[in-house]
């Protein structure tokens, strides 16, 4: 199972446990994995400790990995919400997002505008280049 996991798991933090503890197994050193892996050794202690308390729910409990979100949801509603209420480009939406949430962290527009299409809110780039034509504009 430890091997399936490995290989094929869609949370790479998954992955990378059942790869540590298969190296564990297989009599590798934890302070040779933690260099290889990138993790102190107490992580590796970790994995080991949790395996042998509680099996495959002592290691693969629940998914952790991630940091937080910086777009939180209430968030998105004021967004929604401003979107909704007057015609702004992302960045002036952006921007009374963090007026009304001044502790908030900085987030990008892709991602603003990922979470605004969630929500059924789509913008369009507006290109500011001429269309190419057979005039010759040299003169």
């Amino acid at each position: 199972m430890l091997e399936e996991v490995g290989r094929s798991h869609r949370f790479s933090d998954y992955r990378f446990k059942a790869k540590g503890l298969l190296a564990l197994n297989a009599k590798m050193k934890p302070e040779t994995l933690a260099e290889v892996f990138g993790v102190s050794q107490k992580t590796i202690y970790n994995w080991a400790k949790w395996w042998r308390e509680d099996g495959v729910d002592g290691v693969f409990a629940a998914h952790k990995g991630g940091r937080p979100v910086k777009l939180t949801a209430e968030m998105v509603a004021c967004a929604v919400e401003i979107a909704r209420s007057e015609a702004l480009t992302l960045a002036g939406i952006k921007q009374r997002v963090l007026e009304r949430h001044p502790q908030a962290p900085d987030f990008s527009l892709d991602r603003l505008s990922a979470r605004l299409k969630e929500n059924g809110i789509s913008f369009k780039r507006c290109r500011l280049s001429l269309k190419k034509n057979d005039q010759n504009w040299s003169s």
